[in-house]
Protein backbone atom coordinates (compact mmCIF):
# COMPACT_ATOMS: atom_id res chain seq x y z
CA UNK A 1 0.00 0.00 0.00
CA UNK A 2 1.05 3.38 -0.94
CA UNK A 3 0.92 6.78 1.44
CA UNK A 4 0.66 9.93 0.60
CA UNK A 5 3.31 11.92 3.34
CA UNK A 6 3.56 15.10 2.33
CA UNK A 7 1.57 17.67 0.59
CA UNK A 8 2.38 21.36 -0.03
CA UNK A 9 1.31 24.89 -1.97
CA UNK A 10 4.30 26.03 -3.76
CA UNK A 11 5.83 29.05 -5.66
CA UNK A 12 7.14 28.74 -8.81
CA UNK A 13 7.73 32.26 -9.53
CA UNK A 14 10.63 33.08 -11.75
CA UNK A 15 12.42 35.53 -9.92
CA UNK A 16 13.43 32.95 -7.94
CA UNK A 17 16.29 32.31 -10.24
CA UNK A 18 16.85 35.54 -11.04
CA UNK A 19 17.48 36.21 -6.89
CA UNK A 20 20.75 33.42 -6.80
CA UNK A 21 22.13 35.41 -9.69
CA UNK A 22 25.29 37.56 -8.22
CA UNK A 23 24.90 40.90 -9.56
CA UNK A 24 21.17 40.90 -9.91
CA UNK A 25 18.77 43.74 -8.69
CA UNK A 26 16.72 41.05 -7.32
CA UNK A 27 19.73 39.77 -5.36
CA UNK A 28 18.39 37.85 -2.36
CA UNK A 29 15.02 39.22 -2.92
CA UNK A 30 13.55 35.66 -2.64
CA UNK A 31 15.63 34.01 -0.34
CA UNK A 32 12.57 33.22 2.21
CA UNK A 33 10.59 31.08 -0.44
CA UNK A 34 14.00 29.52 -1.62
CA UNK A 35 14.96 28.27 1.67
CA UNK A 36 11.01 27.32 2.28
CA UNK A 37 11.44 25.04 -0.84
CA UNK A 38 14.24 23.50 0.49
CA UNK A 39 13.23 23.10 3.59
CA UNK A 40 10.33 20.90 1.78
CA UNK A 41 12.82 19.05 0.17
CA UNK A 42 14.48 18.07 3.51
CA UNK A 43 11.51 16.87 4.65
CA UNK A 44 10.44 14.89 2.10
CA UNK A 45 13.93 13.28 2.04
CA UNK A 46 13.11 12.93 5.58
CA UNK A 47 10.14 10.92 5.11
CA UNK A 48 11.64 8.85 2.89
CA UNK A 49 9.28 10.70 0.04
CA UNK A 50 9.77 8.22 -3.47
CA UNK A 51 7.80 10.11 -5.74
CA UNK A 52 6.49 13.92 -6.09
CA UNK A 53 3.33 14.37 -7.80
CA UNK A 54 3.05 17.91 -9.44
CA UNK A 55 -0.04 19.82 -10.76
CA UNK A 56 1.27 21.99 -12.60
CA UNK A 57 -0.23 25.50 -13.33
CA UNK A 58 2.15 26.46 -16.28
CA UNK A 59 1.48 23.27 -18.34
CA UNK A 60 -1.32 24.07 -19.89
CA UNK A 61 -4.18 22.30 -21.92
CA UNK A 62 -6.96 23.15 -23.85
CA UNK A 63 -8.44 19.65 -24.22
CA UNK A 64 -8.58 17.66 -21.06
CA UNK A 65 -6.12 16.53 -18.08
CA UNK A 66 -2.85 15.00 -19.50
CA UNK A 67 0.05 13.27 -17.28
CA UNK A 68 3.74 13.46 -18.26
CA UNK A 69 4.14 9.53 -17.68
CA UNK A 70 7.75 9.48 -18.74
CA UNK A 71 9.97 7.06 -17.51
CA UNK A 72 12.82 9.87 -17.18
CA UNK A 73 12.78 13.53 -17.64
CA UNK A 74 15.97 15.04 -18.81
CA UNK A 75 16.30 18.56 -20.88
CA UNK A 76 17.41 22.72 -20.57
CA UNK A 77 14.87 24.69 -20.45
CA UNK A 78 14.43 28.42 -21.23
CA UNK A 79 11.16 30.45 -19.98
CA UNK A 80 9.11 31.74 -23.15
CA UNK A 81 7.47 34.13 -21.51
CA UNK A 82 10.35 35.80 -20.20
CA UNK A 83 13.68 34.35 -21.44
CA UNK A 84 15.82 36.91 -19.57
CA UNK A 85 14.53 34.94 -16.31
CA UNK A 86 15.18 31.16 -17.12
CA UNK A 87 17.67 30.29 -19.04
CA UNK A 88 18.75 26.56 -20.20
CA UNK A 89 18.16 25.32 -16.86
CA UNK A 90 18.64 22.04 -17.24
CA UNK A 91 17.13 19.09 -15.29
CA UNK A 92 17.42 15.39 -14.84
CA UNK A 93 14.99 13.47 -12.79
CA UNK A 94 13.94 9.90 -13.28
CA UNK A 95 9.52 9.66 -13.73
CA UNK A 96 7.11 7.46 -12.35
CA UNK A 97 5.23 5.52 -15.89
CA UNK A 98 3.45 3.01 -12.83
CA UNK A 99 1.85 5.70 -10.61
CA UNK A 100 1.26 8.57 -13.69
CA UNK A 101 -0.75 5.96 -15.22
CA UNK A 102 -2.34 4.57 -12.48
CA UNK A 103 -3.78 8.09 -11.68
CA UNK A 104 -4.61 8.38 -15.03
CA UNK A 105 -6.64 5.09 -14.76
CA UNK A 106 -8.55 6.28 -11.73
CA UNK A 107 -9.28 9.19 -13.21
CA UNK A 108 -10.55 8.11 -16.19
CA UNK A 109 -12.81 5.10 -14.33
CA UNK A 110 -14.17 8.55 -12.38
CA UNK A 111 -15.50 9.86 -15.94
CA UNK A 112 -12.81 12.25 -16.41
CA UNK A 113 -10.95 12.39 -20.12
CA UNK A 114 -7.00 12.13 -18.55
CA UNK A 115 -4.21 10.43 -20.47
CA UNK A 116 -0.92 9.68 -19.47
CA UNK A 117 1.32 10.30 -21.81
CA UNK A 118 5.24 8.37 -22.50
CA UNK A 119 6.62 10.81 -25.38
CA UNK A 120 10.65 11.18 -25.45
CA UNK A 121 9.98 14.94 -26.63
CA UNK A 122 7.33 16.06 -23.71
CA UNK A 123 9.42 17.84 -21.50
CA UNK A 124 8.27 19.90 -18.18
CA UNK A 125 7.38 23.02 -17.71
CA UNK A 126 8.58 25.71 -14.67
CA UNK A 127 5.69 24.81 -12.93
CA UNK A 128 7.59 21.60 -12.30
CA UNK A 129 11.15 22.27 -12.84
CA UNK A 130 11.59 24.98 -10.83
CA UNK A 131 10.23 23.53 -7.64
CA UNK A 132 11.87 20.16 -8.12
CA UNK A 133 15.29 22.85 -8.47
CA UNK A 134 15.66 23.49 -4.84
CA UNK A 135 13.61 20.17 -3.32
CA UNK A 136 14.74 17.30 -5.86
CA UNK A 137 17.63 18.44 -7.48
CA UNK A 138 20.30 15.62 -7.53
CA UNK A 139 16.85 13.59 -8.60
CA UNK A 140 16.79 11.30 -5.60
CA UNK A 141 12.81 10.89 -6.16
CA UNK A 142 11.10 10.42 -9.26
CA UNK A 143 8.58 13.04 -11.01
CA UNK A 144 5.33 13.00 -12.26
CA UNK A 145 3.82 16.04 -13.53
CA UNK A 146 0.14 16.96 -14.16
CA UNK A 147 -1.04 19.52 -16.67
CA UNK A 148 -3.70 22.02 -15.85
CA UNK A 149 -6.91 22.10 -18.39
CA UNK A 150 -7.91 25.96 -19.01
CA UNK A 151 -11.72 24.70 -18.92
CA UNK A 152 -12.14 22.62 -16.57
CA UNK A 153 -14.63 22.47 -13.23
CA UNK A 154 -13.38 22.89 -9.92
CA UNK A 155 -15.60 19.84 -9.65
CA UNK A 156 -13.51 17.98 -11.77
CA UNK A 157 -10.20 18.82 -9.85
CA UNK A 158 -11.99 17.56 -6.88
CA UNK A 159 -12.42 14.24 -9.07
CA UNK A 160 -8.87 14.13 -10.21
CA UNK A 161 -7.53 14.90 -6.59
CA UNK A 162 -9.64 11.30 -5.23
CA UNK A 163 -8.03 9.72 -8.23
CA UNK A 164 -4.87 11.01 -7.25
CA UNK A 165 -5.04 9.07 -3.56
CA UNK A 166 -6.60 6.50 -4.80
CA UNK A 167 -3.88 5.91 -6.89
CA UNK A 168 -1.08 6.47 -4.49
CA UNK A 169 -2.90 3.75 -2.38
CA UNK A 170 -2.55 0.97 -5.02
CA UNK A 171 0.64 2.21 -6.57
CA UNK A 172 3.30 1.05 -3.28
CA UNK A 173 4.93 4.82 -3.68
CA UNK A 174 5.70 7.38 -0.75
CA UNK A 175 4.26 10.30 -2.59
CA UNK A 176 4.61 14.57 -1.40
CA UNK A 177 2.02 16.14 -3.60
CA UNK A 178 2.62 19.68 -4.50
CA UNK A 179 0.36 22.08 -6.09
CA UNK A 180 2.55 24.47 -7.83
CA UNK A 181 1.09 27.99 -8.93
CA UNK A 182 0.49 31.44 -6.84
CA UNK A 183 -2.99 31.75 -4.71
CA UNK A 184 -4.36 34.80 -5.92
CA UNK A 185 -2.32 36.05 -8.88
CA UNK A 186 -2.60 39.75 -10.48
CA UNK A 187 0.61 41.07 -12.53
CA UNK A 188 1.69 44.91 -12.50
CA UNK A 189 0.01 46.20 -15.96
CA UNK A 190 3.04 47.28 -19.00
CA UNK A 191 3.07 50.42 -18.10
CA UNK A 192 3.73 50.46 -14.27
CA UNK A 193 6.42 47.51 -14.98
CA UNK A 194 10.21 48.00 -13.14
CA UNK A 195 12.21 46.84 -11.15
CA UNK A 196 9.92 47.77 -8.42
CA UNK A 197 7.19 45.47 -9.87
CA UNK A 198 9.18 42.14 -8.39
CA UNK A 199 9.20 43.04 -5.54
CA UNK A 200 5.78 44.27 -4.32
CA UNK A 201 2.05 43.84 -4.63
CA UNK A 202 0.21 45.07 -7.63
CA UNK A 203 -2.93 45.01 -5.36
CA UNK A 204 -3.93 45.00 -1.80
CA UNK A 205 -7.13 42.69 -2.62
CA UNK A 206 -4.71 39.74 -3.65
CA UNK A 207 -2.56 38.92 -0.25
CA UNK A 208 -5.96 39.72 1.70
CA UNK A 209 -7.90 36.54 -0.45
CA UNK A 210 -4.66 34.69 0.12
CA UNK A 211 -4.54 35.35 3.48
CA UNK A 212 -7.58 34.43 4.15
CA UNK A 213 -7.25 31.15 2.06
CA UNK A 214 -4.64 30.09 3.99
CA UNK A 215 -6.77 30.73 7.58
CA UNK A 216 -9.17 28.82 5.99
CA UNK A 217 -6.61 25.65 5.04
CA UNK A 218 -5.25 25.84 8.67
CA UNK A 219 -8.84 25.66 10.13
CA UNK A 220 -9.26 22.61 7.31
CA UNK A 221 -12.19 24.41 5.90
CA UNK A 222 -11.35 23.56 2.02
CA UNK A 223 -14.97 23.59 0.81
CA UNK A 224 -15.15 27.75 1.81
CA UNK A 225 -11.67 28.15 0.33
CA UNK A 226 -13.06 26.68 -2.72
CA UNK A 227 -15.96 29.03 -3.07
CA UNK A 228 -13.72 31.83 -2.71
CA UNK A 229 -12.18 30.94 -5.96
CA UNK A 230 -15.69 30.68 -7.57
CA UNK A 231 -16.73 34.08 -6.90
CA UNK A 232 -13.83 36.05 -7.34
CA UNK A 233 -13.77 39.32 -8.71
CA UNK A 234 -12.74 39.93 -12.28
CA UNK A 235 -9.97 41.67 -11.00
CA UNK A 236 -8.11 38.92 -9.21
CA UNK A 237 -7.32 36.10 -11.43
CA UNK A 238 -7.37 33.24 -9.25
CA UNK A 239 -4.64 30.54 -10.00
CA UNK A 240 -4.37 27.57 -7.89
CA UNK A 241 -3.84 23.34 -8.29
CA UNK A 242 -7.30 22.44 -6.24
CA UNK A 243 -6.40 18.48 -6.28
CA UNK A 244 -4.63 19.12 -2.88
CA UNK A 245 -7.76 19.25 -0.39
CA UNK A 246 -9.24 16.60 -2.08
CA UNK A 247 -5.57 14.08 -2.23
CA UNK A 248 -6.13 15.14 1.52
CA UNK A 249 -9.52 15.02 2.54
CA UNK A 250 -9.00 11.68 4.39
CA UNK A 251 -6.86 10.29 7.05
CA UNK A 252 -3.09 10.91 6.23
CA UNK A 253 0.80 11.19 7.83
CA UNK A 254 1.24 13.69 5.38
CA UNK A 255 1.26 17.49 6.19
CA UNK A 256 -0.45 20.52 4.43
CA UNK A 257 2.48 23.15 3.65
CA UNK A 258 2.75 26.33 2.00
CA UNK A 259 5.66 27.94 0.52
CA UNK A 260 4.57 31.13 -1.40
CA UNK A 261 6.66 34.71 -1.73
CA UNK A 262 4.30 37.46 -0.66
CA UNK A 263 6.34 40.77 -2.03
CA UNK A 264 9.68 40.15 -1.32
CA UNK A 265 9.23 37.92 1.56
CA UNK A 266 7.67 34.33 2.63
CA UNK A 267 4.46 32.86 3.95
CA UNK A 268 5.69 29.72 5.17
CA UNK A 269 2.26 28.37 6.39
CA UNK A 270 1.68 25.32 8.35
CA UNK A 271 -1.30 23.37 8.67
CA UNK A 272 -1.85 19.52 9.38
CA UNK A 273 -3.10 17.36 7.00
CA UNK A 274 -7.07 16.93 7.05
CA UNK A 275 -8.49 13.16 8.26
Amino acid sequence: MGDLVLAAKVSHVPSLMLSEVPGSPLAGARKGAVDALRELGRRARERHVSTFVVFDTHWLSNFGYHINANPHHQGAFTRHEAPQMIQDLRYDLPGDTALAEAIAGEATGAGLNVIAHKVARLGLEYGTIVPMHYMNGDGWAKVVSVATPLFTLLEESRILGEATRRAIARAGERVAILASGSLSHRLWPNKKLGPAAWTSIASEFNPQVDLRVLELWQQRRYRESSTCFRTTPSNATARAAWPIPSCCSRRSAGTVLTAMPSSSAITFHRAAAAR
